[in-house]
């Protein structure tokens, strides 16, 4: 398991590491589709891992978990301005 910011997210949230790299790359701003063309997954798929992204980090949409994601990747001072 990664160490620092990001495997502090993936420890308390139980985020698989393939679910983790979906957040993070529509953290950057990709789409479905183009996660799973850079994955080499279907756009289904990548639905469906979302779904337990969001399961997992108890929110309900797209914006609320990319929100909590920076929260956790973002140094304290940082995270508190923007989220």
């Amino acid at each position: 398991m990664k160490t620092g910011r990001t495997g502090f997210a993936q420890k308390s949230y139980g985020l698989s590491e393939r679910e983790l790299k979906i957040l993070e790359l529509l953290a950057e701003g990709e789409t479905r589709g183009q996660i799973g063309s850079s994955l080499n997954i279907s756009v289904h798929t990548v639905g469906t891992h979302l779904t337990n992204v969001y399961r997992k980090l108890g929110v309900r949409n797209q914006a609320q978990a990319v929100a909590k994601w920076l929260r956790h990747k973002l140094p304290p001072t940082v995270a508190n301005v923007f989220c």
